[in-house]
């Protein structure tokens, strides 16, 4: 094993399983740099802060390996008017404050500008994750650091453009990257910048998209001929790499566009283009011709409406044999706090308590009907919400009283059920006249139940 590594902490371990089964993303903010209290470290899974920090603030920058799409390489600068200690451990902290990684470091010291030297100190960690995609930075950008080496390498050199005239142009010598020259724009420039174009075809559940042949920045993308739109359709996260903000169905075709110019359609529409209008929260109240409603504006709409997505808990029945997406079966299983922590929050134990720590239980409704709780009416009273309650049938009975009387002088009797001639008596001597004997007929079963139709019932997760 190598002597100095990073991992996921067991709260990082859960948060990035439920960001994976919800389809959501953490949020990275910050890492923390400690001396270990005077010792080198070794990281532990159940760690909630390092052993000792001495430092702690936003990254500055978060990105995938273009050779690994599933390692995460989280980076923080240090100014050079910070320091006087030593390095010797790690972390990485989310939006929540809580510690989702932890790695141990090279004995670093990192000295400040009253010791008579300086330097800028840059750490870099790595963590794999399975799915690099549910990881996000999430920074205040008024307050990220950059080094010294990344200013002269990405932006000074690159705003400086030699030569050039007062009213010229700069423009493209070749393809080559960098490659300019400054050109009086009453000249007869032709530079032929070539399209290079890339078609792929999606899987089921695919966002991630790497490119063979083109660079992801600048491109044009659509998806079964409609373009995306960059940070909102998706956003570029690698070289040659864009990740897309939802699936499409398995089969459908990406195409993809380097050096792509609108005004070579000049006469397409805009739908055509692939350029929308997005509609004010008014003009989708009022269903707006030709506008496209965001996500943010459709839940305004739909909250205008009195709309309510279905919460977790709820209980439905469905004509099918299997739970749909976002739905798990009333079975009475065990299943994770943590995966399914929303429906978790709102039943809690009330049908099980799993293993008493990780895990809760869902109701099992098989082959039960469901009746509403009481809940203070007396119709049926002592229930609490989750009881189970056994099967009864309401009875009453017959009975008709023998009586001893004088057969010569008795035409009829009567008893509960109406009245009785001697037809239905039967004599037995002495005098007494006895009831007949009656006896029942129908249809029985092992339990007292209606009329049914068997459904599959399932509860929002």
């Amino acid at each position: 094993m190598a002597t100095y590594f990073t991992i996921l902490t067991t709260i990082g371990q859960a948060k990035i399983a439920n960001a994976v089964a919800l389809g959501q993303q953490i949020q990275l903010t910050e890492m923390a740099l400690g001396d270990g209290n005077g010792n080198p470290t070794t990281p532990n899974q159940g760690q909630t802060a390092l052993v000792r920090q001495v430092y702690r603030a936003q990254l500055n920058q978060l990105s995938t390996d273009p050779s690994n799409p599933n390692y995460v390489i989280a980076e923080l600068v240090v100014p050079s008017d910070v320091g006087g200690w030593t390095v010797r451990e790690v972390g990485l902290y989310d939006v929540d404050g809580q510690l989702i990684a932890v790695g141990n470091f090279p004995d670093t010291y990192k000295p400040q500008l009253s010791e008579g030297a300086s330097r800028d100190l840059v750490v870099r960690i790595i963590i794999e994750v399975s799915n690099a995609s549910v990881v996000q930075l999430k920074i205040d950008p008024s307050i990220v650091l950059a080094s010294r080496q990344w200013v002269v390498s990405q932006f000074l050199l690159r705003s400086k453009v030699a030569g050039g005239l007062a009213g010229q142009v700069l423009t493209k010598r070749t393809n080559t990257d960098e490659d300019f020259q400054w050109r009086s724009p009453s000249d007869a420039v032709n530079v032929l910048v070539d399209v290079i174009p890339e078609r792929q075809t999606l899987a089921a559940g695919q966002t991630v998209v790497n490119f063979a042949l083109i660079n992801a920045s600048g491109i044009s993308v659509y998806v079964d001929g409609v373009r995306l739109i960059e940070t909102i359709d998706y956003a570029v996260t690698g070289t040659a790499q864009i990740t897309l903000t939802s699936a499409y169905p398995a089969g459908s075709v990406i195409h993809a566009y380097q050096n792509e110019a609108l005004d070579q359609i000049a006469s397409a529409t805009t739908e055509q283009r692939g350029l929308v209008e997005l509609a004010t929260t008014d003009e989708g109240n009022a269903g707006t011709a030709g506008k496209v409603v965001d996500a943010a504006v459709l839940k305004a709409v739909l909250a205008s409406l009195g709309a309510q997505l279905t919460p977790p808990g709820a209980v439905q029945a469905f004509a099918c044999a299997t739970a749909p997406t976002g739905w798990l079966k009333c079975n009475g299983g065990a299943v994770s706090r943590t995966t399914y922590n929303a429906l978790f929050a709102a039943i809690g134990t009330t049908f099980g308590v799993g293993d008493g720590s990780s895990t809760f239980n869902l109701p099992d409704l098989r082959g039960e009907f469901i009746r509403g709780l009481d809940d203070g009416r007396g119709a049926d009273a002592g229930r609490v919400l989750g009881s189970a309650q056994g099967f009864a049938v309401q009875t009453h009975s017959h009975y008709i009283n023998t009586r001893s009387l004088n057969p010569g002088s008795v035409t009829s009797l009567n008893d509960d059920a109406g009245t009785l001639s001697q037809g239905d008596l039967t004599l037995t001597g002495a005098g007494n006249w006895q009831t007949a004997t009656f006896g029942e007929s129908g249809v029985f079963a092992s339990e007292t139940r209606p009329r049914n139709v068997a459904l599959l019932y399932c509860i929002k997760a």
